[in-house]
């Protein structure tokens, strides 16, 4: 048997892996990180930062749809859902 130091430490192992895997799920696939063909200097930093900070807006937004996917595709259809989800 473990001892309860090393079920903690475990514990604190998934969890860091939880989130880190969710967000780069997150990045990959919805936002199609991976086969973004951006190279200028610079610019890839910025659409980096842009997407995770859509990507909090979004999971922070109760607004319906129940998935961060769903979220942007109706943002980018509908003028006043996307109002919404950015000022509440």
């Amino acid at each position: 048997s473990m001892s309860p130091r090393h079920k903690s430490l475990g514990h604190y192992i998934r969890q860091h892996w939880r989130i880190e895997n969710s967000q780069h799920y997150v990045l990959g696939v919805v936002f199609k990180e991976d086969n973004s063909r951006i190279m200028l200097e610079g610019a890839v930093e910025n659409m980096a930062l842009f997407r995770r900070f859509v990507m909090n807006i979004l999971k922070q937004c109760e607004c319906g749809a129940p998935s961060q996917r769903n979220k942007l595709k109706k943002a980018g259809w509908n003028d006043d859902y996307r109002a919404q989800v950015f000022f509440g």
